[in-house]
């Protein structure tokens, strides 16, 4: 009797264990809902997707369910209708001019751009009046 009752005491301590909610992570921000532009292997997006952030440095990133659940923090972005990219990602090139790397490096650029480049010499520029 002693033994099934023990057995029935173990039992009911880890179903009370397993209910009890698990203690979450602590985070300085939650970024929560965001339209989330990842650079893993597949260059996946999270839509909505979560961003967990201690000391600077990105915890987790993942579905925004799955973040939530597993960090807290007291400051928490809505990200709603914003789209969340990382960082250090050069999003603002001009494609052709990659072409034209090394031509005239060694002059200044204003010179560069209006005496050494097809179609943006001072003729262009005399078209435009501001």
């Amino acid at each position: 009797m002693t033994r099934r009752l023990t057995v029935l005491t173990l039992a009911a301590l880890l179903c009370v264990a397993a209910a009890a909610p698990s203690k979450k992570e602590a985070a300085d921000l939650l970024v929560v809902n965001a339209h989330l532009v990842t650079m893993d292997v597949g260059f996946s997006v999270l839509n909505p997707g979560g961003m967990a952030v201690r000391a600077g440095r990105i915890l987790s990133v993942g579905p925004s369910a799955d973040v939530a659940k597993r960090y807290s923090s007291r400051s928490v972005y809505d990200a709603a209708g914003k789209i969340v990219l990382p960082g250090l990602v050069n999003t603002h090139t001009h494609a052709a001019m990659t072409l034209l790397r090394g031509l005239a490096d060694d002059l200044p650029l204003d010179r560069w751009l209006t005496a050494h480049l097809p179609g943006r010499g001072k003729e262009r520029f005399a078209r435009i009046r501001l």
